[in-house]
């Protein structure tokens, strides 16, 4: 099938919808559609849209299977992308029906509907990646991921806008800014209430409101716990008047003080029981980096969000994670177990993170398919950043967690999770498939 695109008025839609025998469903974005008279009535409404064929049907089978996705999804991405260089923010969404049906990239109003027809994850990798602005340029990786709560990632991209203000106040005097900025309660809080009211996305903290979750907001008034998490997080430290960045909180506030776009993606997959999973995944671009920040636990005014600093490789992986659970295994065909086994496989135990680190040469490529080769052993796995035990462990895997073995350096095995993340174990410990 070749990928197609159309613009559809709402009524070419609720013929498509006629013709291919399709109802929609609470979980379509679709909305109450006009009737149509008849199936007469919806094929001379398709005329010259290139939906219809020529066979005793009207439309071809695989063109039905993709119009389901926009009637009944059990895969739906929620995409809000942003380039710097413009104000506005464009929201597009990728549905799948179910395994091995192509995917849809859907985005409306109530005048139209744009509507293009991908016939793969591989193609909608691709309009990820457009969207988000992934591969367009080189992307460092190597800083350790850190996991904080609402406050500290509310202080952290605070802090971002502090150093951005201090940098450009210094531009402005035609003086060098020396990165030893001290950062207090008062000047986080005065940077997280101008984005909180403002839409720039220059800006980490007005970036980093719009591509995460509601529960972001509690982060304001905060900023003192914030800091005091930051700390503990190894992000600043102490210091005469306030607190210092770390040489880790100077390499993630530079960065995000150059930012090129963002992109908020939320995620939902429908099980055969009807059980929705959701995750939201916040995309912050800069000029050198890819920031992810993964949200979990949101409870109250509170949540967990692990941020990395990701390669284009791995985060080109991670997006394919998001769109191969549907597109191989599938909810209808998957049990509840195996379902939370995957969203496991996404985060490691509370308090340490999977690594992101940049992929070697012989690591697959992002179209492989990502394919189980082990398990964890059931006391979980010490995980490193590199092959090195005199290294401090950066993560602790779950148990019977499956994960793909990609290389072998003497004791040492190179890891990928099935979400691309990776890392370092000892390969006499893992469990063979």
């Amino acid at each position: 099938m070749a990928a197609l695109r159309v613009q559809l008025k709402p009524k070419q839609m609720a013929a498509a919808l006629q013709v291919a025998g399709l109802g929609v469903t609470p979980r379509s974005p679709l909305g109450v559609l006009p009737a149509v008279a008849s199936d007469a009535a919806a094929r001379k409404a398709l005329q010259g849209t290139g939906l219809l064929d020529s066979g005793r049907d009207g439309m071809s089978a695989a063109t039905k299977t993709a119009l389901a996705a926009l009637a009944d999804p059990h895969l739906l991405l929620v995409i809000m992308a942003n380039r710097t260089a413009r104000p506005e923010w464009v929201e597009t969404m990728l549905l799948t029906h179910g395994p091995g049906a192509p995917f849809v990239a859907y985005a409306g109003d109530g005048d139209h509907a744009d509507v293009a027809i991908l016939p793969s994850a591989a193609h909608a990798l691709v309009l990820i990646d457009e969207l988000a602005g992934l591969s367009h340029l080189p992307a460092v990786s190597g800083t350790p991921p850190v996991e904080l709560d609402v406050a500290a990632f509310g202080a952290l991209v605070a802090a971002a806008d502090v150093v951005q203000a201090t940098k450009l106040e210094g531009m402005l005097d035609r003086q060098n800014v020396d990165a030893d900025i001290t950062l207090t309660a008062d000047a986080l809080e005065d940077r997280l209430e101008r984005g909180m009211e403002a839409s720039d996305p220059r800006w980490a903290v007005d970036a980093a409101r719009a591509v995460s979750p509601p529960v972001f907001a509690a982060a304001a008034g905060r900023a003192a716990d914030g800091l005091v998490g930051l700390e503990a997080a190894g992000v600043v430290a102490s210091s005469r008047g306030g607190y210092t960045l770390t040489a880790t909180g100077t390499s993630v506030a530079l960065s995000l003080a150059r930012l090129i776009g963002s992109a908020g993606i939320t995620v939902a997959a429908s099980g055969a029981a009807g059980d929705v999973d959701a995750a939201q995944l916040g995309v912050l671009r800069s000029v050198d980096s890819i920031w992810m920040a993964a949200w979990g636990e949101v409870a109250g005014d509170d949540a967990r969000v692990t941020v990395y600093q990701a390669s284009a490789t791995t985060a080109l992986r991670l997006m394919n994670a998001l769109l191969d659970p549907l597109s191989t295994d599938g909810p209808e065909g998957a049990t509840p177990s195996a379902r939370r086994r995957t969203t496991r496989t996404a985060r490691a135990r509370r308090g340490a993170a999977p690594v992101s680190q940049p992929a070697p040469a012989s690591a697959p490529a992002p179209s492989r398919v990502w394919a189980e080769t082990h398990l964890v052993p059931r006391d979980g796995l010490a995980a490193w950043a590199v092959p090195d035990g005199n290294q401090p462990s950066v993560a602790t895997l779950d148990a019977d967690l499956p994960v793909q073995v990609i290389e072998e350096q003497n004791d040492w095995a190179h890891i990928v999770c099935s979400n691309g993340w990776e890392a370092w174990v000892d390969r006499r410990r893992l469990v063979a498939l």
